[in-house]
């Protein structure tokens, strides 16, 4: 017997819920389209078809959402296939500009055609993925050893990977890459940008970030006119003057205007406005002097990242014990609890037994039916009062447990050692203290309640099928073992053949808590299960509940 009603307040709860998200996807998926300026052809004549790579900007004027224009009447033509410096003191717009040819800034006026060719961009703060070096590299894209070799060694990331052991580029980069110098992550992001089959490259000074000697072979390997991008277009944010000496262009820009340019050999290294640049001399040594012995200076890159314990086995009496009775106080409620769930399935089950009983009596013991109605009213009564309280008790219960293991895993986490955070990604701590602590707030008590009740009313009617049988013929015992779907077939089998034995009352009552076992067992289990999925979470808050403080070192 399972009532409708039963399920209507729940399906009115996550139909709420499914129209809230419902609403925020539709808000999503209505927000206005990124208009794409960056693919305009508003030039006459020659300028109107652009082949892929090049870059023609006329009067082209960018500003940021809601500010006022920081990169006015820009006149820029780059042919495909070229290299190109953009130089300036700091603040000067060098990094705009690229946003700008990227389309991320608003063009306000003018045209900027870049006939819709594809990019590949290298920031300054370099991006990486909390992953394997190689996926970082590839980022998606299909594994072609020998092109993905050439960059590997072109980057000089082969001797790093040498140094990370027998994992090699699958060692594992731990979230922002805090096992990795910053020069290994510029490395990095430049072989992602480099393994990128693209039309455009746009570097914003990669080469700040490593060493000067290693940065020469990096320009020679990569961006550079016999490098490997030689016949793409390249523009190449620098303060590094000596690497600009082969450049097709130099773009000068100083407070977001372009003050000169032109080539190297017919701009003066004196002029006012590159004088103002901070520039490093490098000394103009080969290739093979000039790159580092990567091996001293590599920091140790093998992961401090420690695994995520497995939870995939039951879980652990101890993880049980901290989130019930983890309290004497709780030993207390988590007995009542026991109680007054057994309680609860006797006066259920005696309540019904006494319909039982009050349908067998004759026409002319009618006379005590005032009587059972108030037996029968207070059988009831007593179920409904015993059915509230032990509800009471049994989420104080849990809830009770969940605040005490909350308050644990918060001791754990302050007084722990740096080094658990510096193991442990921010990602995995917030997911812990967050959605695991919500799912046992919000839905363990409801799924394990769920399933102890109906595991309890499935014993109870186990007993009211064998008590009916019983009182027949005793050979129905041996059938209790069986699956529970089996049971609403044998208790009909039993009604028909012993039809003359039989009472009809225990009859009704037996096939009516038999077709109700099969639905409760079937229910009890699965609810049984999905309790012992959501104690993963107990289980990982109830792990960093039981993290070692750190050492006192002394103090006052």
């Amino acid at each position: 017997r399972m009532p409708v009603l039963r399920y209507l307040p729940p399906a009115i709860e996550k139909l709420s819920e499914v129209w809230i998200a419902s609403k925020r996807i539709d808000e999503f998926m209505n927000l206005p389209m990124v208009q794409n300026k960056t693919s305009l052809t508003m030039f006459s004549g020659d300028m109107y078809t652009v082949e892929k790579g090049k870059i023609i900007m006329h009067n082209a004027s960018f500003s940021w959402q809601d500010s006022d224009v920081c990169l006015p009447s820009l006149n820029i033509e780059i042919e495909s296939g070229t290299f190109v410096g953009i130089i300036g003191p700091v603040g000067s717009g060098k990094s705009s500009l690229l946003s700008a040819i990227l389309g991320e800034m608003i063009l306000n006026n003018g045209q900027l055609n870049i006939n819709n060719s594809s990019f590949s961009y290298v920031s300054q703060s370099s991006w990486i993925l909390p992953d394997t070096l190689r996926s970082n590299i590839l980022f998606g894209k299909p594994f072609h050893e020998q092109r993905y070799l050439t960059i590997i060694r072109a980057c000089c990331l082969d001797v790093d990977i040498e140094t990370f052991g027998s994992s090699g580029d699958l060692t594992a980069i731990d979230e922002k890459g805090i096992n990795l110098s910053g020069g290994q992550k510029a490395r990095i992001s430049l072989a992602r940008a480099l393994y990128t089959d693209a039309d455009i490259y746009l570097f914003d000074d990669p080469l700040a970030s490593v060493d000067p000697k290693v940065a020469r072979h990096i320009y020679e390997q990569c961006i550079g006119p016999n490098s490997l991008l030689s016949k793409k277009t390249r523009l190449l944010v620098t303060y590094q003057i000596q690497f600009l000496s082969e450049s097709h262009l130099i773009i000068a820009l100083a407070n977001g205007h372009i003050q000169t340019q032109g080539r190297f050999d017919q701009l003066s290294i004196q002029h006012e406005n590159i004088d103002q640049i901070e520039t490093t001399n490098f000394d103009q040594e080969t290739v093979s002097d000039s790159i580092l012995d990567i091996r001293r200076s590599t920091i140790d890159t093998q992961s401090i990242i420690s695994d995520e314990k497995s939870l995939n086995d039951a879980t652990s009496w101890s993880t049980w014990y901290s989130l019930i009775v983890g309290s004497s106080l709780n030993w207390f409620r988590f007995y009542l609890v026991i109680i007054f769930l057994i309680a609860g399935e006797v006066f259920y089950d005696v309540t019904n037994y006494w319909l039982c009983q009050w349908s067998k009596q004759s026409y002319t013991n009618q006379q005590y039916q005032l009587m059972n109605v108030y037996i029968y009213l207070g059988l009831s009564l007593t179920t409904v009062i015993i059915a509230l309280v032990r509800v009471h008790y049994f989420f104080n219960l849990i809830l009770n447990g969940s605040n005490q293991l909350h308050n644990t895993m918060l001791t754990g986490l302050l007084y722990t050692s740096i080094q658990f955070y510096e193991s442990n990604p921010s990602g995995r701590i917030l997911n812990r203290v967050s959605k695991d602590q919500k799912v046992i707030d919000e839905q363990l008590g409801v799924i394990l309640f769920d399933a102890i009740q109906s595991l309890l009313m499935t014993i109870g009617s186990i007993v009211i099928i064998g008590i009916s049988s019983i009182a027949t013929n005793i050979w129905l015992g041996f059938h209790l073992d069986l699956m529970a779907t089996f049971f609403s077939f044998v208790t009909a089998i039993l009604s028909i053949t012993l039809r003359d034995q039989l009472n009809p009352a225990y009859v009704a009552l037996s096939l009516s808590y038999s077709i109700n076992m099969t639905v409760l067992f079937q229910w009890g289990i699965r609810q049984l299960l999905e309790s012992e999925t959501l104690m993963t979470s107990a289980e990982r808050i109830n792990e960093y509940a039981r993290l070692p403080s750190e050492e006192d070192e002394g103090g006052p």
